[in-house]
């Protein structure tokens, strides 16, 4: 009985994995050049070393390989719209706050075996740590670098 609760703490980790992925690489797709750029294409590294554990951890718990890619998929990859980058930056703190309270819960749960808990303690703090530096960004750096903006908008 306890692998199966591990098993549904892991896939609903999945979910949150999956979905701030998706949110991080539309707004690595809308950013342009610059500092905000390369913090959202570590995220994107990280989310994916992430949901790489969790998937080897369903795996190495039996969970068969087309329930893995089941989970992996049931988080529709919704296409973002035409939107201001301020409105995809708020949806990548959303869907970071969403992994981090997940993340956050399952390290609590009782139901996870402590080799989980220790590889998940890991992501947390690499998640935590991102999560105060996109506070950072959001609140210091413009959503696109100047020097890159100005200077497309002048060789047109």
């Amino acid at each position: 009985m306890r692998k199966n609760d591990e098993v549904a703490v892991l896939n609903e980790l999945v979910r949150a994995i999956c979905h701030s992925a998706d949110r991080c690489a539309a707004a690595s797709r809308a950013c342009e050049d610059g500092y905000r750029k390369m913090v959202i294409d570590q995220l994107c590294e990280d989310r994916r070393l992430l949901l790489v554990d969790l998937i080897r951890c369903l795996l190495l718990r039996g969970v068969p390989v087309p329930e893995v890619r089941r989970a992996i998929t049931l988080v529709p990859a919704a296409a973002m719209p035409l939107a201001d980058l301020d409105v995809i930056w708020i949806d990548v703190e959303m869907a970071e706050k969403k992994l981090h309270d997940a993340l956050r819960r399952a390290l609590e749960d009782p139901r996870l075996s402590d080799s989980v808990r220790e590889l998940l303690s890991f992501h947390y703090l690499r998640a935590k740590l991102h999560h105060d530096e996109l506070a950072g960004l959001a609140d210091d750096r413009p959503l696109l670098d100047p020097l890159v903006s100005s200077r497309r908008a002048w060789d047109a």
